[in-house]
Parts: C-alpha cells; sequence; structure tokens
C-alpha cells in the first residue's frame, strides 16, 4: 500500500535514476507556491546510499526569462528543523507508525532510513517531503501574477565520488485550475456499525486528482469535520476515479459525508454531492411476516403481522403473481403499518401467488418479507363471451360497448384491463347494460387492451371477449415529483425527490420553484399547478430543467422559503407540484480573502491575494488608505476570476495600505489584513 502510495505522489523516480541532461522532472502548483519533485529518498550527504546529497534550484520567469538560482536545497540537518517544516502532527505519526517513542531514537531513525515509502501517508504530505529533501516549495512563486510562465532547472549535488549528473528541467504555467470535476455518489453501505460510502468522476474530466479529503458530520446539528484522505482510484476499466470510505460508526446514527478532491500539491477540486447515511444494517431488520390468504366472495383477502421497527420502513409492496415462476408485479403500495389487502381483481380458479417487499427509509426496497398462495374458487359452465366489443378513446376515459348476450340467465358482464404487463385485471363491478366508461386511466401515451366476459346468476363466468384496444384522447402531463426533501447547508438549500422516470419514461426533467415566506404555516399540502404556483408567489429558479433528482439553490439569500418541484417531459409538457416543502435558510457568513499581498511595480501598485471558494461570491473589492488616515476607501472592484489589482493612481513616495472584501450581492465581508508598501 506504502508502495502503491508512493508511485502516485513522487513520479519523478525514473528521471533522477539516469539524471540525463533534459531530463524533465514533476512541477505543480500548490497552496503555497510550486512543488518540484526531486526524489523518493531523502537529498542529504548523509543517504551514502543514494547517488545525490542535494540540489541547486534555479528558475526563470516568462519564455526568455534568465535563469537565477534560487535556492540550495538538501534534507533538515537535525529533528528542530525537521519539526519546523513538517509541525508536530507529522512527528506524532512517525513515532506512532514506528512504535517510536523519544526524540532521540526518532532522529536516528529519519537519518537511518531515507526511503520516503516506508512512512505511510506521509508521503502524501508535501511538508514532510519537504523536510526530507524529496521535495522543493518556491514560496516565493506566489507573489507572481498568474498566467506566469515559469522554467526550473534542477542541478543535483552528488554524494561522495559519484559523477555529477546532469540538469533536469521542469516548467509550469501558474494560475491554471486543476482539472478535477465534481464527484457524484456511486453507492451507499449502511450497517449498524459502519458506513461505506463512494464517489466517482471520469478519469477524462479529472486528470489531477490524486486524492480526496473526506468530511464528515454527525447528526443533523454537527459541524462538518475533515477525518482523512482516501486516494482517487482508477477502477479496472480506467474509466472512472473512484474515492472511497470506510467508516466505524455509531449505531443507529445520522451521518453526513462529502469529498473534497485534491491534486498532487494539495489545490482542491471541487467538494463532492453529499451523502446521507444512517449505521443501521435495514437487511438485517425484522419485516412483517406470517401472511396468511382466505378465500371470500368479493376476492382474496390477505393479512400479515407488521414489522417491529415500523419507523424504519417508508412503505410495503403487495405483489402477485400467477405461476410461481414468473415475475410478480405490484399490486399496489401500502403504509408500513398495514396488515392486510383485499385482492378484488382476480378471476376463479387461478392458483395466485403473493408476497410482501418492504420499503426501507431509504428507499430500498428490501427483499421478500413474506408469501403465501391461494385460489378464488368457482364452478366452470360453458357461456359465450359477448359479440362486437368496441373501446372508443374521450378525453377523460376510455367508453367501451357490446352487443347484450343472447343468454337468458345471464345477470350481467364484467370488464377487464390489461397495461404493459399483459395481465387482465378486473376494473368494473357487474354491470347490467352494454356499456361501460373507465374513467380510472390517466396516462394519455399508454395504450389500454380491454375485455369483457358474461357473468350468470351462479356468478359463473363465460370466456373472454375479443379483445379492444384504445388510448386517451388528450395531452397528459407527466408523473409530479414525489418525496421533496429540503435541506439547509451553510448558505446553501439543497432540494432532492423520488427520480419520477421509473414511473414516466417520457420525463426528462425538473423545474425548482421558490417562493420566501414569513411563517411556516403556509406550507402547501395540495397540488398545485402552474399558474397556482405563480399565483401565491413562486418563481421559478432553474433556468434550464434539471436532469438529476437533486438541485443546490445557492442564490436564496437568508430566511425561510417554501419550494415546489415539477416535472417536465420530453414534449415540454409540464406537470403539476405535489405539495411544497419549507426551510431556513441562514446567512451566509463571507470571509475576506487570505494572503493578501502588496508590491511596487513600473505600472503602479500591484496588489494580489488568494482566491475565495465560498459560492455566490460576485467580486473583491480593494481598499486604500494613507498612514495619515484611519478610514480605508473604495478604489476599484475586479470579477471572482481576478487574483490581482494595479492601483495606476498611487503618488509616488506615499506609504499606502491596501485590504480586499468580498462582496455577494447584498452582503460584503469583513476587511482583509492590510498590507502596507510605499509607492
Amino acid at each position: 500500500m506504502n508502495k502503491y502510495l508512493y508511485s502516485l505522489v513522487l513520479f519523478a523516480t525514473p528521471v533522477l535514476c539516469t539524471a540525463q541532461t533534459g531530463s524533465s522532472v514533476p512541477v505543480k502548483e500548490g497552496k503555497e507556491g510550486i512543488y518540484i519533485f526531486l526524489a523518493n529518498q531523502a537529498l542529504h550527504p548523509r543517504n551514502t546510499a543514494y547517488f545525490f546529497g542535494g540540489a541547486t534550484i534555479s528558475r526563470a520567469e516568462g519564455a526568455n526569462g534568465k535563469m537565477h538560482e534560487v535556492a540550495r536545497f538538501k534534507a533538515a540537518e537535525s529533528l528542530e528543523a525537521f519539526r519546523k517544516i513538517t509541525g508536530d502532527d507529522a512527528i506524532s505519526f512517525i513515532k506512532k507508525l514506528k512504535k517510536i517513542s523519544d526524540d532521540a531514537a526518532l532522529w536516528k531513525y529519519i537519518t537511518t532510513h531515507h526511503k520516503i515509502e516506508e512512512y505511510g501517508l506521509l508521503a502524501m504530505n508535501p511538508l514532510f517531503l519537504e523536510a526530507m529533501g524529496a521535495c522543493y516549495i518556491d514560496r516565493e512563486s506566489k507573489s507572481l501574477p498568474g498566467n506566469t510562465t515559469l522554467r526550473y532547472k534542477i542541478d543535483f549535488i552528488p554524494n561522495q565520488s559519484a559523477t555529477k549528473p546532469g540538469a533536469v528541467e521542469g516548467s509550469i504555467i501558474t494560475g491554471v485550475k486543476p482539472a478535477i470535476a465534481k464527484p457524484v455518489i456511486e453507492k451507499m453501505i449502511e450497517n449498524d456499525s459502519s458506513i461505506v460510502v463512494s464517489w466517482k468522476s471520469t478519469v477524462a474530466a479529472s486528470p489531477d486528482a490524486i486524492y480526496g479529503e473526506i468530511w464528515r458530520k454527525k447528526g443533523n446539528y454537527g459541524r462538518y469535520e475533515r477525518v482523512g484522505l482516501t486516494l482517487a482510484r482508477k477502477d479496472d476499466r480506467q474509466q472512472s476515479i473512484i474515492y472511497s470510505w470506510h467508516e466505524v460508526t455509531e449505531p443507529n446514527t445520522q451521518y453526513y459525508f462529502y469529498v473534497l478532491p485534491t491534486t498532487l500539491a494539495g489545490l482542491p477540486g471541487p467538494a463532492s454531492d453529499t451523502a446521507s447515511a444512517i449505521s443501521k444494517s435495514f437487511a438485517a431488520i425484522d419485516q412483517s411476516s406470517y401472511m396468511k390468504a382466505t378465500d371470500t366472495t368479493h376476492g382474496i383477502y390477505l393479512s400479515w403481522q407488521p414489522p417491529q421497527q415500523v419507523n424504519l420502513f417508508a412503505g410495503l409492496i403487495v405483489e402477485r403473481s400467477k405461476i410461481n415462476s414468473a415475475r410478480f408485479e405490484p399490486l399496489d403500495t401500502l403504509a408500513a403499518s398495514a396488515t392486510d389487502y383485499l385482492d378484488a381483481h382476480v378471476l376463479p380458479n387461478v392458483l395466485y401467488h403473493y408476497r410482501i417487499r418492504m420499503i426501507s427509509i431509504r428507499q430500498n426496497v428490501l427483499t421478500v418479507s413474506a408469501q403465501t398462495s391461494a385460489t378464488h374458487k368457482d364452478e366452470h359452465l360453458f357461456m359465450e363471451a359477448p359479440e362486437n366489443f368496441r373501446a372508443v378513446p374521450k378525453e377523460n376515459g376510455i367508453a367501451l360497448s357490446w352487443k347484450k348476450s343472447s343468454w337468458p340467465d345471464v345477470s350481467g358482464y364484467y370488464v377487464y384491463r390489461a397495461g404493459n404487463n399483459n395481465e387482465w385485471e378486473l376494473v368494473s363491478n357487474l354491470v347490467k347494460d352494454t356499456v361501460f366508461t373507465d374513467s380510472s386511466v390517466h396516462d394519455a401515451r399508454m395504450q389500454y387492451k380491454y375485455t369483457v366476459a358474461s357473468v350468470n346468476y351462479n356468478n359463473v363466468n363465460s370466456e373472454f371477449a375479443t379483445a379492444a384496444f384504445a388510448r386517451l384522447n388528450k395531452t397528459a402531463p407527466p408523473a409530479m415529483p414525489l418525496g421533496v426533501l429540503a435541506a439547509a447547508d451553510g448558505g446553501r438549500i439543497l432540494l432532492s425527490w423520488k427520480d419520477m422516470r421509473g414511473n414516466d419514461e417520457l420525463v426528462s426533467g425538473y423545474n425548482i420553484y421558490r417562493r420566501k415566506i414569513s411563517t411556516a404555516t403556509q406550507k402547501t399540502d395540495r397540488e398545485l399547478n402552474i399558474e397556482a404556483l405563480k399565483q401565491n408567489g413562486f418563481t421559478k429558479v432553474n433556468t434550464q430543467p434539471s436532469t438529476e433528482v437533486t438541485y443546490t439553490d445557492v442564490s436564496a439569500g437568508a430566511g425561510l422559503f417554501e419550494y415546489a418541484v415539477t416535472s417536465v417531459d420530453a414534449m415540454a409538457n409540464e406537470s403539476n407540484a405535489y405539495g411544497s416543502v419549507i426551510v431556513t435558510a441562514a446567512a451566509i457568513g463571507y470571509r475576506a480573502p487570505a494572503d493578501v499581498s502588496a508590491r511596487k511595480t513600473s505600472k503602479g501598485i500591484e496588489i494580489t491575494w488568494g482566491a475565495s471558494l465560498q459560492p455566490g461570491i460576485t467580486q473583491y473589492q480593494v481598499y486604500r488608505r494613507l498612514s495619515t488616515e484611519k478610514a480605508a476607501t473604495l478604489i476599484g472592484s475586479v470579477p471572482v476570476s481576478q487574483l490581482s489589482f494595479i492601483d495606476t493612481r498611487a503618488a509616488a513616495g506615499q506609504l499606502y495600505f491596501y485590504s480586499l472584501k468580498v462582496n455577494a450581492g447584498n452582503a460584503t465581508s469583513e476587511a482583509s489584513i492590510e498590507k502596507g508598501v510605499r509607492n
């Protein structure tokens, strides 16, 4: 595992083994400057098993700039110097990893064990690599403007009598954002004492991703904390990057996880979707059991025992099959607390098999909970089937008609319908007339199949009439989104809902509507069409229908908001919204830019700063004051894509103090730390 980690982090080894003039050395931009990865061992004269004891680093700015020496670099020469670079955490990590108790023994180990791969996860820590002399960090490069070409030359200092190697080179253009795509949740496994979450993105969209920082929040009111690192691992087909996290957890506890992908030099990419997990093994929960079937005059009556932990289930599905080996079809979805069901749509003398499947609160359909079989008894006597059966589409149903039977003991007729599964189901009570309108169908995009049978006074049915087909004569809206949920997190409002494409294959996306309200009692619990939404003050948030079943609203701001979601199909028909959800969003506390610097240039005083990663920021504002002034004055603003500003109006010889603020619409951060410079 350590060697695999190191092969990802330091791939400069082939260069240093040959050290041919013109070879390339890995150069990466990171949080503290430019990182130059030099070796897989400590570069220090005491490392007599290696060829090189240090390196001279030279740099040229621009494509035609002149090389000049910027550092003579080697590993730390004492434990104090080592600790000053890495900090106490790295020292503690090595002691724990190697079971070392005191500092003297630790320094002896470091000075005699030079291979980076022997230090586990520290191989992914650039500061540790710097202390070992394996990575040089050019911190001066942070003050250079973006889009600057930097060229580096490395002259390695040979150990003892080793032949002086040729120079190696590397180059980079500063300010280029990492090529990392936002990871999406791939799978989540919940157990009683552990949770496994994985995210993925494509290899082609994330070439700079090396590892991911895992952030976790416990419960609904906790704070996110960084809990570990995971590798950006490629799958066997080299098509996807997988970030996996396995954590031992407290039983029956809610957790939230997201991964922040990071480059080799520590620059972050976009954060992933948040995974919400409960440390509970839903597959092992006691479900409904002891299912029983009883034949009655009105159909087959089913009953069962409810589950003990009913609060962990969202519902249950009653399924039926005519043949035990055939596919089961759902009859109905009931509340998790339901204990019985009457199947009135049965044919006589047919063996039906029934089973129950529970739906967990994670919306997963679990394995079969209980099953049974039964037959609706009847005697078969010959009776002629109805003739001239017709089906005519109407706007609000299908009108069916047939010729009256000439048999004297016919008491009426039963109408049957088949959907996509081609299995007949009874859709009428006993019909005395020879016409029937099926008004229970609503899907205008489905072609329905109908038949009719005669029944006598002894409740004996005839054969089925020749089937007829019809489709509703109207345009039907797509299926409405169900299960809409909302939560506020760090200035964002996160929405999710059930994917209706499994119910309606023509659904192509979703629209999100929002309104600001004053009290939660205004929540809408009824079905609303688009006009009703607009009349109630809702406005559409997204510009294009979302193809995902989640949406992050960063434009709402602070306050109490109500949301509704509609479906859109491939013909641009929009569904109604089924109710709404209410969520409270707190105001975002915007932070001032960090790493502010100011320097005199030929064009004026140049101010630079580090990029803010907070959502919703629209611009940076630059302030200036003289040493004699107490309050700073706004002298300009730039968009978020720009991280520098040149003050061309600064007077010669004057001492100025500069600071910055971030602006996000109506919100502005506090001012940053001031930086002084004399023009």
